[in-house]
């Protein structure tokens, strides 16, 4: 069932972007430039600038995004990749149901208003670096519910999702 989930999730996600349905506007540009300085060897050391003046975003969003500029090009393949990765919130979130709610009949409904939630699905295939810091998010609370619960290495993948979270976003 979470296979399915997954896919169906992904299908609603990527459904219009072959329609063009994918924003690309001055910051997506910007980064997709810087995308492909670095995969073109020119590596960075500063990801995506704030609104505060001197202060950037950890930079592994251009390390996500240079891969996929540097092979195709086109935003929206950047915007489909984001709509997987988004997709694949499904797996935390589930796991996560099942720990708290014990029952798989609510467990699938998570996953299936998650599947179908607005919000989800337009924030799917937003290129921008805040995008892919939902799965870092929802496995850290999936991690910080397995430490809660006695588990030692769940502390080590909570602290590690943070850190991926804290340079997406």
């Amino acid at each position: 069932k979470l296979i399915i989930l997954v896919f169906l999730a992904f299908i609603l996600r990527i459904l219009f972007i072959s329609q063009g349905a994918v924003s690309f506007h001055y910051d997506m540009a910007r980064d997709a430039f810087v995308a492909l300085q670095i995969w073109n060897g020119d590596l960075k050391i500063l990801g995506p600038p704030t609104s505060t003046p001197n202060l950037y975003h950890g930079v592994l969003y251009y390390y996500l995004l240079a891969p996929i500029y540097g092979i195709n090009g086109d935003p929206k393949v950047a915007a489909i990749v984001f709509s997987l990765l988004n997709s694949l919130i499904l797996i935390p979130l589930m796991l996560l149901a099942k720990d708290l709610l014990k029952d798989l009949k609510w467990v699938f409904l998570s996953g299936l208003l998650f599947v179908i939630s607005f919000e989800a699905t337009q924030y799917a295939g937003w290129i921008s670096n805040p995008s892919p810091a939902m799965l870092s998010v929802a496995w850290f609370f999936y991690f910080l519910r397995s430490w809660q619960k006695g588990n030692k290495t769940g502390l080590y993948g909570a602290t590690s999702m943070a850190a991926v979270s804290a340079q997406f976003q």
